[in-house]
This record gives C-alpha cells, structure tokens and sequence, in this order.
C-alpha cells in the first residue's frame, strides 16, 4: 500500500505540460529528465500529512504492528489449513 501511495504521489508530480512540450519537440533527454525529477522526489512528508488529515496513522506499517491484527490472525489459524497459494 505505501509504494502504491508513494508511486501514485510521484505520477501527480509529473510536470506534464513540460512533458507535453518535450514530446512535441521529440526530446527525449528532457521527457527522461521531467519523469526523473517526479521520480526523485521525496513524498513521504506529503503522505504522511495527508494520512493525518484523513484521521489516520502517518505511519501505516507501524499502525499495522500496534494493532494486534496479525498475532489475531495467526492465533485463528493454529492447527487449521494453511490459506497460502500452497
């Protein structure tokens, strides 16, 4: 979920009139270069203040943790059948 998030930041990012520009002029080295610029960016302050302005935990992987959800999970599962792709 967060390289989903982070990902889906940087494609916002993207300057497309830039790119727009630089496709029409058939400059490759400047499309490279404005798709690298969006890639580049760090996004994680971002994310994690709109994770707060949504009311949730900046911090996802660690609300993972801290909600037991796991340990739940794995004590249902004692002695029953696996729920892998195996």
């Amino acid at each position: 979920m967060c390289n989903l998030q982070k990902a889906y930041a940087k494609a916002l990012l993207v300057d497309r009139e830039a790119l727009a520009a630089a496709q029409d002029a058939a400059d490759l080295v400047e499309a490279e270069s404005i798709f690298q610029r969006a890639y580049e960016m760090d996004v994680n302050p971002l994310l994690e203040q709109v994770r707060l302005e949504m009311g949730r935990d900046p911090h996802p992987l660690t609300a993972y943790r801290k909600s037991g959800y796991y340990e739940k999970i794995s004590a249902a599962r004692v002695g029953g059948e696996s729920q892998g792709w195996a």
